[in-house]
């Protein structure tokens, strides 16, 4: 899916028809990305803004880009995080499918967004990425007109939750075969038999009977199930938490074992 990109960088200067402003409900400026864009934007934008009468939650208003490199500047506003019982993530969801209606009706072809609501909102950032993604995948596939989405990151873990949600969602997982087809940021909550000789996080080891992928960031022992630590982020979100159950002691299990730590 070549037209989705993720990145580290300052969405106020992005070279795209339209970039997304996670703004708050009244459109007149804020901190975080908001400020940034109304600074990089200059006073106009706010005074357009003025005219608008602010915006709900989930909905999404235009502008235009003013100082910007972009031409135009969308508005949405994200949902305040409660624990995701609110209606939080269908609010999320909605900020960007009104978002991308608003490029079909200018006729757009190329869009930036921010993290949005991760921000002072506090809405979790893999959860964010995965409805994010989600919205983009939907839209692409309903025959959208866009030819570049970015999402635009402010650090490399939020660029790593995106990648991991792009992985599975578009069939890049680089840890190998899911097979029930439902790998969402390697939180498979059950995964068929693996294949005898199995690829498990780059150890290649005999003797594997079943494979349960459950998390990110850690990896359990073969034999003793206990986490060990692999940096967090560091690695990125592809390295998975495994638990395998090991067949009879085969040596090259064992093996594996020892590389692996």
């Amino acid at each position: 899916m070549n037209k989705v990109e993720v990145k580290i960088g300052d969405i106020t200067k992005e070279k795209v028809d339209a970039i997304v402003n996670a703004a708050n409900s009244r459109l007149l400026g804020g901190g975080g990305v908001d400020g940034a864009i109304h600074r990089a934007a200059g006073p106009e934008l706010l005074e357009a803004c003025r005219q608008l009468g602010g915006c709900p939650t989930g909905e999404a208003r235009l502008t235009r880009g003013y100082s910007l490199p972009a031409r135009y500047v969308i508005h949405t506003v994200g949902p305040i995080w409660n624990g995701g019982g609110g209606g939080e993530p269908e609010q999320l969801a909605s900020c960007y499918r009104n978002s991308f209606k608003i490029v079909e009706e200018e006729k757009l072809r190329s869009i930036a967004f921010p993290a949005i609501a991760t921000g002072v909102y506090g809405y979790p950032m893999d959860r964010a990425a995965k409805v994010a993604v989600a919205a983009a995948k939907t839209y692409l596939e309903g025959g959208g007109r866009l030819e570049r989405i970015v999402f635009v990151c402010f650090d490399q873990a939020n660029r790593d939750a995106y990648d991991a949600v792009l992985a599975c969602r578009f069939g890049r997982c680089r840890f190998g075969r899911c097979s029930h087809g439902r790998c969402r940021h390697g939180r498979c909550r059950s995964i068929g038999e693996s294949p005898r000789n199995a690829r498990v996080n780059g150890v290649y080891s005999r003797g594997c009977d079943r494979i349960y992928p459950e998390g990110l960031g850690r990896i359990f022992d073969r034999t003793d199930s206990t986490p060990t630590a692999l940096g967090g982020l560091d690695r990125g979100w592809y390295e998975m938490r495994v638990v395998v159950k090991p067949s009879s002691g085969d040596p090259a299990h064992r093996a594996g074992n020892r590389r692996r730590r």
